[in-house]
């Protein structure tokens, strides 16, 4: 395929099909500048860091962040029947078959509400055909832990930690029945409140109504809904405030000027909606998650909010 994780009754059109094409046969798409570099054969060696330079910290985009269909439903019966295709293939020619389950940010995993149920499918077809798996997420911290400053996006890790991560694959290989894993995805990130990230929900406001994409608005966008709240492993109350900042850089200093900041509206214990400009992608945000009992800033980051 062309492209990955397209449903089966949503493939690409034709013209779909050549645009993707044509891209990726561009010699531009080979010559990125900037912190990236091309090693051939498709891949890409990226050096930045999702997390926020000066704060470490993280804004994600909810609806960016999971898949609706990431449940068991979601599994088709062929996928199925070609992955025990492929174990019998190697079984047949002798060729030794681990699964490896990439590792995914602290982050994504809690977007996806059924994903240890879906993993599990993977465990059991592991277990029935004697294959060993080395899960990723479920390392011990002892051999691996990533931090959201290790992605350079919500569920692709940079190039800073590809020098750990072989080391623990060639610890691996060389002793496979070491005790690497916990048994569990809660084993290695426990239940609690503490705050992850800052979450949102972005709506495109038109003289139409609102809509959850750029593309999909009827009419000009005047203005940005956004819905901002803690991302958390448990749902906990805060307060929130926005600020539109300014990003400064002198002496290869960056300073944050903290502007005027943007009344917002409680939608309940957990939610406040802001309106927000659409003309100006440069704009900078200053989000603050605040204890609702002290006022106490419990989380910050500074975002510029995905307005495509």
């Amino acid at each position: 395929r062309l492209r990955r994780n397209i449903d089966p009754q949503d493939l690409p059109t034709a013209k779909d099909l050549n645009k993707i094409y044509r891209a990726k046969s561009a010699q531009e798409y080979s010559q990125h500048a900037g912190t990236e570099k091309y090693m051939g054969k498709g891949q890409w060696a990226v050096w930045r860091s999702w997390a926020d330079e000066e704060t470490g910290t993280a804004a994600l985009n909810l609806k960016a962040a999971g898949l609706n269909n990431f449940s068991t439903d979601s599994i088709q019966e062929y996928e199925v029947e070609y992955l025990v295709k492929i174990i019998q293939l190697c079984k047949d020619n002798s060729i030794d078959l681990d699964f490896i389950i990439a590792p995914y940010s602290e982050l994504y995993l809690i977007s996806f509400e059924h994903y240890e149920e879906v993993m599990q499918t993977f465990y059991d077809i592991a277990e029935e055909y004697g294959i060993r798996i080395a899960d990723f997420n479920r390392v011990k911290d002892e051999y691996l832990r990533f931090e959201v400053a290790d992605y350079y996006n919500v569920d692709h890790l940079n190039a800073y930690v590809s020098e750990e991560i072989a080391d623990f694959i060639a610890e691996y290989i060389k002793n496979p029945d070491g005790d690497y894993f916990y048994d569990s995805l809660e084993e290695k990130y426990p239940m609690n409140d503490d705050i992850i990230a800052v979450g949102y929900n972005i709506f495109f406001v038109t003289e139409e109504g609102e809509f959850p994409k750029a593309d999909q608005a009827e009419g000009d966008i005047d203005s940005l809904r956004l819905e901002i709240s803690a991302f958390s492993r448990v749902k906990r109350p805060v307060n929130v405030r926005l600020r539109v900042v300014e990003r400064l850089e002198e002496d290869e200093t960056v300073t944050w000027i903290n502007g005027r900041e943007i009344k917002g509206e409680k939608l309940d214990a957990y939610a406040t909606q802001f309106k927000v400009p659409y003309n100006n992608l440069k704009i900078y945000y200053r989000v603050e998650l605040l204890d609702p009992d002290t006022n106490e800033v419990l989380y910050e980051t500074f975002t510029r909010f995905d307005m495509k």
